[in-house]
């Protein structure tokens, strides 16, 4: 009955002295064991899903002071880039471009009139004038000779033939102003009025542009394709510069930015692979990747859910990028588990 015992005591010796052999290797050398090596690690974070910076805008009224006319999109429509999404009230504008735009016909009409001449029923006139004062001139230059060939027959007086003489002459002058007259009609307007002419019409022309251009401010466009997430403002409610009135997301360009304890930030890198978690789709696994890490840490700007996290550790903020479409929404509170390493 005692062989047994003594054969586990002769057996644990033998092990012990097969140990001590290995240690000290082949030619009784200590021998150093194998480094442990480190396995994956672990890193749990929270985070928020949010937009890709410049994939969400408010739309404000810029510079203008106005009230709201219409907003034509709710919330949770879909919009285009460039879609009129709110029109603000702009009767006064609309008045200013009518204005501008009568303007600028009536500038047109007066050096259309100048680079056409004079209109047609004036040339009429001229012509006719001068037509007049060669008929004249003839007729008194014929009766001009006539008294001179009675005058030499002694058959009129030389106060006759002066009397002759003298409406030649005028009817000699008056032909030569019906000629000044028609070349001044042909002619039409002389150059510095059509230069004056030309300044109101480029004049007007930017009235006109200005008008339009303020105009179209009134009508408020959407700068990026998304979906309406949040309407701030009614219509009939006045706006100022500082006031957003609708802001728009594109839901396609969604990431999870997480907070991780600045202790943890040596063990993670860009390429990792991340497990995304929500309350809101119990059992669900989104997986993703650490698209970015900041270069720099700092306070937290996220509440977390943990109530014996540390408030007062720095955190390091890593946008987390996710491998396909998932239900998450703008917004939403998320676990994270960074797998470093791995």
């Amino acid at each position: 009955m005692k062989t047994k015992p003594l054969i586990l005591v002769a057996a644990g010796l033998l092990a012990v002295g097969l140990a001590f052999t290995v240690l000290r290797g082949g030619d009784g050398k200590p021998v150093a064991a194998p480094a442990a090596q480190p396995g994956p690690r672990v890193v749990a974070a929270e985070g928020k899903v949010e937009t890709v910076s410049g994939s969400d805008a408010d739309v404000g009224s810029g510079q203008l002071f106005a009230r709201i006319k219409e907003i034509p999109v709710r919330e949770g429509e879909q919009v285009k880039a460039g879609q009129i999404v709110v029109r603000l009230v702009d009767d006064d504008y609309r008045a200013r471009l009518k204005s501008a735009e009568a303007e600028l016909g009536v500038a047109r009409a007066r050096l259309r009139e100048t680079a056409v001449g004079s209109r047609q029923e004036e040339r009429r006139i001229a012509q006719a004038n001068l037509d007049a004062a060669r008929a004249t001139l003839d007729e008194a230059t014929q009766q001009l000779e006539r008294q001179r060939t009675l005058h030499r027959q002694g058959m009129v007086s030389d106060a006759a033939v002066d009397q002759n003489e003298r409406a030649q002459r005028l009817a000699e002058a008056n032909l030569r102003a019906m000629k000044e007259q028609k070349a001044l009609v042909d002619q039409g307007a002389r150059a510095e009025t059509r230069q004056l002419l030309e300044q109101q019409v480029k004049s007007a022309e930017s009235a006109v542009a200005l008008a339009r251009q303020q105009l179209e401010l009134m009508a408020l466009r959407s700068p990026i394709g998304g979906l309406v997430i949040r309407r701030y403002m009614d219509p009939g409610e006045g706006v100022t510069a500082d006031l957003p009135i609708l802001r728009i997301a594109d839901m396609n360009q969604l990431r999870v930015n997480a907070e991780v304890d600045e202790t943890d930030v040596g063990h993670i890198q860009v390429g990792d692979p991340v497990e995304v978690r929500c309350l809101a789709f119990p059992g669900q696994v989104f997986m993703g990747k650490i698209e970015r890490l900041s270069d720099m840490v700092g306070g937290r700007r996220q509440s977390p859910n943990d109530p014996t996290a540390n408030l007062a550790m720095k955190v390091l903020e890593v946008r987390i990028a996710l491998d396909r479409e998932s239900p998450l929404r703008l917004g939403m509170s998320v676990d994270v588990r960074i797998l470093a390493g791995r």
